[in-house]
This record gives C-alpha cells, structure tokens and sequence, in this order.
C-alpha cells in the first residue's frame, strides 16, 4: 500500500509523498487499522488523514476527486475543522511515522462511527456501500466513458450514509469527544515515551 496521487483525495506534488515512500515500515501501519469490511475504504481514508496530518499546510483538494469520493472527502473536512485534532500536527508535521500512527487511529474512530450509524440505514444501502466503494472509482471510468449521467444509486447511498453519520456524531456528542481526546492523549504519550527512551539512549 503506497499513498499515490491517483488514490489520494488531494492534488499532491511527488515531495509530500516521498516521505513516505522512504520510510521502510510504511506497509506496517496499516496493520494498525481494524480487520473490518471497510478494508479498501479505510485504507484510502487512511492515507489522506496522514498525508493532512503530515504537511505542515493542507494540502489541496482534487475536486473531481471529492466528487467520486464525497464521503472521503467530508470525513476529511471535518477532522480538518477539528480544531482538537489540528492541535496534533505540531507533534505529526514532517514526521511521518507520527502521521501515519494518528491517521490510523483517526480512522478506526471513523469506522467505529460509520459501523454504529449504519443501524440508521438499511441492510441493502449498507451493501450498496460497501459495494461502491469496492469499485467506484470503475463505475465513474465506465459512466464518464459512456457519456452516462452522474450514477444516481451512489448520490443516494452516500447521501443516505453521511446523513446517518452526521445524525449519530450529533446524537453521541460526548462520545465523539471522548474518542478525540483519546487520539490526541495517545499520541502526546507516545511522543513522551520516544522522548524518555533517547535521553535514556543518551545517557548510556
């Protein structure tokens, strides 16, 4: 798995994306996401959290992407407004192991809040979901090549499933804040952890 600009929600330039590809453990981060069935969906979220999570500025969006990926591209939105886990980019700019580490849990907390809403929709949109985001990126190929209209399926179940998102994260507010903290304390102690160990380093 490699963040390229092809997959990735924002428009990249190859230096914000070589950090990454230098870094030997890269794969190894994504282990840290949970074996759910948003496997594809929750490794394309994966890499925009790190790569916002990672630039110093945020970076720009690719508008024909977020018109393929709108739910990608609103989860995304909203952790940018998330003046608490903005707070987290002083420990995560230009490191991209601590990038990668809070991106990932960033996006169990988003799988964790899309697995509860879903009792909001219908087993058959929920299907739909996972089927679209499985290959959606081929449906809008095969659409736009066939001069087709804008596939009305997917404007209703993404709509439906971020409706039903935005509705469980309202209703659940302390949750949603509790699950925030958690990231930002997780990563302040990591950052403490990896401070204690090189000064004991140093000291030996």
């Amino acid at each position: 798995m490699k963040i390229t600009a092809k997959q990735s929600i924002f428009l990249l330039a190859g230096a914000e994306t070589d950090a990454f590809d230098q870094l030997a453990a890269y794969d190894l981060y994504f282990y840290l996401l949970r074996d759910t069935g948003y496997t594809h969906f929750g490794y394309a979220l994966m890499q925009d959290i790190a790569l916002y999570f990672y630039n110093e500025d945020t970076p720009i969006f690719n508008s024909e992407l977020t018109l393929i990926h709108p739910l990608r591209h609103t989860i995304v939105s909203e952790i940018i407004r998330e003046k608490r886990l903005a707070r987290l980019k002083a420990y995560t700019k230009h490191n991209d192991a601590l990038a990668l580490f809070a991106a990932a849990l960033t996006t169990n907390m988003y799988i964790d809040l899309l697995q509860s809403s879903f009792a909001e929709v219908s087993e058959e949109e929920a299907r739909q979901f996972h089927y679209f985001n499985d290959c959606i990126e081929e449906i809008f190929q095969i659409s736009f090549s066939q001069n087709n209209s804008y596939p009305k399926k997917f404007v209703h179940m993404e709509t439906t499933v971020l409706q039903s998102l935005r509705h469980y994260v309202q209703q659940h507010e302390d949750d949603y804040a509790e699950h925030i903290h958690k990231i930002y304390s997780s990563i302040g102690h990591y950052v403490l952890k990896m401070k204690d160990l090189s000064e004991i380093e140093l000291h030996l």
